[in-house]
């Protein structure tokens, strides 16, 4: 047993000479217990190893989650574990058969595994404004292609919302708005792109008196002002808003966004 894990650590560790790692390989093929505890071996090590990381593509590396799996799996509880796990095996894999070893191995992998779902579940659930907040960008419907005759202030609103520079889509919309409401012409998405857009700068007063305009229009959109609005008690953390306006959705299953409105309500309560 003891060669049998021997060659998988020099194999794993690039110990081995051309032959001996060409007749490994060809062990590999043809001894399924010894595949089963390389891979194993394999796995585990790439949750341990530092190294992994750096070889990764280098865009899924910088992302958010990358970073936020990286910072856990080196978190003070993952060490502990990782490390009861190494001791364990290590008085033990000596006496092991291979069967009973390929066993710890998947236990062990397990653990790991189960922790780092465990995690990020509660880290990724329907409470996180992010998630909930770029599900709505991608579903806005677009404002320039609605018309021919689009408003010049709308047309570049948007562009600037696309742009994420967000302080002068405000502006934008502020005055197509000033100017349309003379003439009531006011197109209703561009109180949601407005919104948004306070909503991202941090101007909630002005977000929620969008959303006002919104419910208040004679639009379809109207039926969307309330979910913006717990939207906006989400990033704002005013949970007593929150509930209350979540109630409201979940009062009548034809309002917008019921279903959605009903989960982030089970989550917070």
């Amino acid at each position: 047993m003891s060669d049998y894990l021997e060659d998988i650590d020099k194999y794993l560790n690039g110990d081995m000479n051309n032959s001996e790692k060409e007749a490994f390989e060809k062990n590999l093929t043809t001894d399924s217990e010894l595949a089963d505890a390389f891979n194993f071996e394999k796995e585990i090590r790439m949750i341990y190893s530092e190294d992994e990381w750096i070889t990764l593509n280098r865009s899924v590396l910088n992302s958010d989650r990358a970073k936020a799996m990286k910072s856990y799996l080196q978190s003070d509880e993952i060490t502990t574990i990782k490390e009861t796990i190494s001791n364990v095996i290590a008085d033990n894999r000596k006496t092991y058969s291979r069967k009973s070893f390929i066993k710890q191995l998947a236990v062990a992998a397990s653990i790991l595994l189960i922790s780092t779902i465990s995690y990020f579940s509660i880290k990724s659930n329907s409470t996180d404004f992010e998630s909930i907040i770029n599900e709505e960008y991608k579903n806005l419907p677009s404002l320039v292609n609605r018309s021919e005759s689009a408003d010049t202030k709308l047309i570049e609103g948007q562009q600037y919302f696309e742009n994420k520079d967000y302080k002068n889509a405000t502006i934008s919309f502020t005055e197509y708005q000033r100017m349309s409401s003379e003439s009531n012409t006011t197109n209703a998405l561009s109180y949601i792109y407005n919104g948004l857009s306070f909503l991202a700068i941090n101007d909630f007063t002005n977000a929620i008196d969008q959303f006002d305009l919104l419910q208040n229009s004679e639009s379809l959109q109207a039926k969307k002002a309330t979910w913006y609005k717990a939207i906006i008690y989400l990033k704002q953390k005013d949970y007593e808003l929150l509930k209350r306006t979540l109630k409201t959705i979940t009062s009548d299953a034809s309002n917008y966004n019921y279903l959605e409105a009903k989960e982030l309500l089970n989550e917070i309560e």
